[in-house]
């Protein structure tokens, strides 16, 4: 599934929370908490997540990325298949939990 350019800066937007037209380290951190809480994720495999994104977007190393369509593109790419791998993850362990206990 592909965004469109309107989509892509519609989420540019829920994570750019002062409006400076670049998401930061900060901004990429309170992004990912809600998923971390709900997904019982380790805050060190975040700040791994958050560090690969940056190391990979961010052009002029400045600690944030700027709105590109196409590296906006990869950024919402990372993060959707991180949650998605981290909720199978999830959804695994609570199966396998619930075929232990029902034996």
């Amino acid at each position: 599934m592909s965004l469109t350019e309107e989509q892509l800066k519609k989420e540019f937007k829920k994570l750019d929370k002062d409006n400076d037209g670049n998401i930061t380290v900060e901004e990429l951190r309170k992004y990912y908490l809600p998923m971390q809480e709900m997904l019982g994720m380790s805050p060190v495999l975040i700040e791994r997540e958050i560090q690969a994104i940056l190391s990979r977007l961010d052009l002029d190393r400045n600690g944030t990325i700027s709105f590109d369509g196409k590296m906006f593109a990869d950024v919402m790419n990372s993060i959707f298949s991180f949650m998605l791998e981290a909720f199978i993850k999830k959804l695994t362990i609570k199966e396998s939990s619930f075929v232990f206990l029902k034996l």
